[in-house]
């Protein structure tokens, strides 16, 4: 399991254009995760399924993550400056 939580910061944490508030979220595959100005998009890879001894040693790809496009196009929306 992966979970992030905001610890009481200035500008919260936006999931999938959702503020989290200050709970516990459990992050899924290609959660779009905005942290102050930085936009993250979450890959999580199983070392097992692809035959890594590190999964540092992984190079991304397209085809092997089925990684959706990243829209930057509406990350204006993402904070509407409104905390939980």
């Amino acid at each position: 399991m992966i979970a992030i939580q905001d610890t009481n910061s200035m500008n919260g944490i936006i999931v999938n254009g959702i503020d989290i508030g200050f709970q516990n979220y459990e992050c899924k595959n290609n959660d779009k995760i905005l942290i102050g100005g930085y936009e993250l998009l979450l890959i999580i890879i199983d070392k097992k399924q692809h035959n890594l001894s590190k999964s540092e040693h992984f190079i991304a790809n397209k085809a092997v993550l089925d990684v959706p496009d990243f829209d930057y196009s509406n990350r204006d929306n993402y904070s509407s400056g409104t905390r939980m």
